[in-house]
């Protein structure tokens, strides 16, 4: 072989052997790189198996940092079969079983019944940190503990329907738990790792698994003062017990900025202990439940009469003893049927007339009345963010005389309370409706504010017209044959207007009625709004005589508890002259 044919073959070997080693390299490079991740992902699915702890969340405080809401340490036990199958000489699941037993407080029989399963399998979740030290000295091969979190609500029975409840993984069942879950769990999950057979591979920390401790969350802060919650809960409680009622509610609103200073309802539950209530208590009824509002539409049709120009504020309205619309009877409580009455808007109010609502209200275009009710907040929700809020129900068009009658004072429309609420708003507030509020905001685990949350504002009536009607609601308090003089507080001048409505069940009214009182104050400077309801009561019928007095309960409260000063000096003074 001459020299220059073994050059030749030199270099062609020494080419492919360049060549295969950069076809190597780019494989590798192809694979350990750009397809890194994804192949990463298949081994570990193919090998190991993930088991997802609860994951830790956020703790919820009121308006002044009193916590609400918090994660607590827990210990769990599970346990891995292939580890102490009997057929390996292992311990003989019996024994196994009464071992653990004696620790945890379990029946023997359910828990052999866990321990044969095949594959991993919790024997008991988040059990108080106590049990620790019992539970590391069982040292039986395949039964091994995690550290989890576990959700503690502190206060009990308190803003129990708001706040909510979590269920076993620690996630969001109602309220603002499930609501605003988003910004209470935390971004890294807790995992135990296994193999295909259910063999664990990996526990973290040793004798602190993935330990919550080592996970930061976001803080948030809600509109609820823990105090007002506390007042209003107490008062309805009260109410419910004394009138033999099914349920009852109260909403305190800031008119400030539209937060929620309590939303109170009765019965309430322990969220610590949520599975043993139905859902009819563990719902936040204030808004998931629809009713006719009665007397406290009149409210808003009088003002919109007002605002359309249909009626002017010193005007006298005929107002026969009855009539009839399309055939249907329309009646005032207490009036004779042959009874002639010449009534001002005041009167029509502070009377709560139906046959001068609905006489007045029909003098507006349906169209227009049923655009000005939706744009109050009436067959829609509010932008409170609570999953289960509901919309009501506004009559879609056309309406006939009679619909638009009925619904005028209050029947033929669904509402929920805190539509009432917020539609209310708007009279205290210059015109202005404000969204109700109830986060405030959110904070990083460096105590940082991250996200704040504003309530939106929209004007729904002039300034003109919302002044009319707070004067109008303040004649319903003040004057001696007003609905609501039973809500006076001596120094303060309250304005509102009662409800009672008789209560559709199951398609017909049957006796039973809503009770409530909608109102606000201090009248020269409207700082609360106040909602009371109560749901069929029985030992009395008339919101003068339910839902008032309890209305006046609270706000003297929050009046004293707020510190704000009264605008009725000289009702002080003289009462302490006479003392």
């Amino acid at each position: 072989m001459d020299i220059r044919h073994s050059n030749n073959v030199i270099t062609f070997v020494y080419f492919f052997v360049i060549l295969a080693l950069l076809i190597i390299f780019s494989r590798l490079f192809y694979l350990q790189v750009i397809k890194s991740e994804e192949l990463r992902q298949k081994a570990e699915s193919q090998q190991r198996k993930a088991i997802n702890l609860a994951k830790k969340r956020g703790q919820i405080i009121d308006r002044n940092g009193n916590i609400l809401a918090l994660d607590t340490k827990t210990i769990s036990l599970y346990c891995y079969p292939k580890e102490y199958k009997e057929e390996n000489g292992r311990i003989p699941y019996r024994e196994m079983a009464e071992k653990i037993s004696k620790v945890i407080d379990e029946k023997v029989e359910d828990i052999e019944k866990i321990i044969k399963s095949k594959t991993f399998k919790w024997i008991k979740r988040q059990m108080d940190i106590s049990y620790s030290d019992k539970i590391k000295q069982l040292k039986i091969p395949g039964i091994n503990y995690q550290y989890e979190s576990k959700r503690v609500y502190p206060k009990n029975e308190l803003a129990a329907q708001v706040i909510g409840f979590t269920g076993i993984d620690n996630q969001g069942l109602s309220g603002i738990e499930q609501s605003f879950e988003k910004y209470l769990l935390s971004d890294k999950e807790e995992k135990i790792f296994t193999d295909a057979l259910g063999m664990e591979l990996l526990r973290k920390y040793a004798e602190n698994p993935n330990t919550t401790e080592n996970i930061k969350t976001n803080k948030l802060k809600i509109t609820i003062d823990e105090n007002i919650q506390y007042i209003a809960e107490r008062e309805i409680k009260a109410g419910v017990e004394k009138f033999k009622a099914k349920r009852g509610l109260a909403i305190i609103m800031d008119l400030d900025n539209g937060d929620l200073l309590a939303l109170a309802s009765y019965p309430s539950f322990n969220p610590n202990e949520y599975s043993k209530y139905n859902w009819d208590i563990l719902k936040n009824w204030a808004i998931t439940d629809i009713y006719e509002p009665g007397s406290t539409m009149k409210i808003f049709s009088i003002a919109l009469a007002l605002e359309t120009g249909k009626l002017n504020i010193n005007e006298s309205v005929l107002c026969p003893g009855h009539i009839k619309v399309e055939g249907w009877l329309v009646h005032d409580h207490g009036v004779s049927y042959n009874q002639i009455r010449y009534l001002k808007p005041v009167d029509i109010i502070k009377t709560s007339s139906n046959i001068g609502t609905s006489i007045v209200t029909r003098r507006i275009p349906p169209t227009q009345h049923r655009n000005l009710l939706y744009k109050l907040g009436f067959g829609r929700t509010t932008e409170l963010g609570l999953i289960g809020e509901v919309a009501g129900i506004l009559p879609e068009l056309p309406w006939r005389p009679s619909r638009q009658s009925t619904i005028s004072f209050g029947q033929g429309i669904s509402v929920t309370p805190i539509q009432m609420v917020t539609a209310m708003s708007a009279i205290p507030r210059k015109g202005i409706r404000i969204e109700p509020r109830i986060v405030k905001e959110v904070i990083d685990k460096n105590g940082k504010v991250i996200k704040t949350f504003k309530s939106k504002e929209t004007r729904t009536l002039s300034e003109k017209v919302a002044n009319q009607m707070k004067d109008l609601l303040t004649k319903v308090v003040e004057d001696e044959h007003g609905t609501g003089r039973g809500t006076r507080i001596k120094g303060y001048t309250i304005a509102g207007k009662t409800g009672t409505a008789d209560k559709v069940e199951n398609g017909r009214y049957r006796g039973n009625v809503i009770s409530s009182f909608l109102g606000f104050f201090p009248v020269e400077n409207p700082k609360v709004i106040s909602f009371v309801l109560f749901d069929s009561p029985q030992t009395e019928h008339y919101a003068s005589l339910t839902a008032v007095p309890v209305f006046k309960e609270i706000a003297s409260n929050i009046l004293t508890y707020l510190n704000i000063p009264p605008t009725k000096k000289e009702e002080l003074i003289s009462t302490e002259v006479k003392n």
